[in-house]
């Protein structure tokens, strides 16, 4: 699966409380490093791409900790980085036990980005409740393919 990493969310980001993940400027990216291109104003809504990009996040190490916690995912944009003016959520996971986004390994998102204009700024936010969690890591990322194949348990049996 490719990855730039110009569109990645998290490499490896630890998770043990609420956070937020690494945040893409869609400006200094369309823009090609521009961080305010000229004609474009701070408050103008963009679509991103030209070709469908797909969201993947998956749990990078195990995710353990906590008492009972549990895990929600948003893709959030806003017009700071820090993702709190003008913040919207274009799409949440809802709340997850940790029997589904503990294992490593785990894909908990693979879908075409959202259909929406988007604000400056788009990030992910992960959300913990009954943590804090006392380690494991996620990767997330945007990409023009993901990877679609799956790995079944073989039903041969070697004597």
């Amino acid at each position: 699966m490719y990855v730039d990493t110009q569109t990645q969310f998290s490499n490896s980001q630890a998770l043990t409380s609420t956070a937020i993940s690494n945040v893409l400027d869609i400006f200094s990216t369309l823009a090609g490093g521009t961080t305010n291109p000229a004609g474009i104003s701070p408050n103008t809504r963009l679509d991103i791409g030209g070709r469908e990009l797909y969201l993947i996040v998956s749990v990078n190490a195990q995710l353990t900790g906590g008492t009972s916690p549990t895990l929600a995912v948003t893709l959030e944009t806003a017009d700071d980085s820090g993702l709190t003016t003008n913040d919207t959520v274009l799409y949440s996971t809802g709340a997850l036990s940790q029997a589904v986004f503990g294992p490593a390994g785990t894909l908990l998102i693979a879908m075409p980005l959202p259909l929406a204009l988007y604000r400056r700024y788009v990030g992910l936010r992960y959300t913990i409740t009954g943590g804090p969690l006392t380690g494991g890591s996620v990767n997330a990322f945007l990409t023009p393919a993901h990877n679609v194949n799956r790995i079944y348990q073989s039903a041969i049996t070697i004597q």
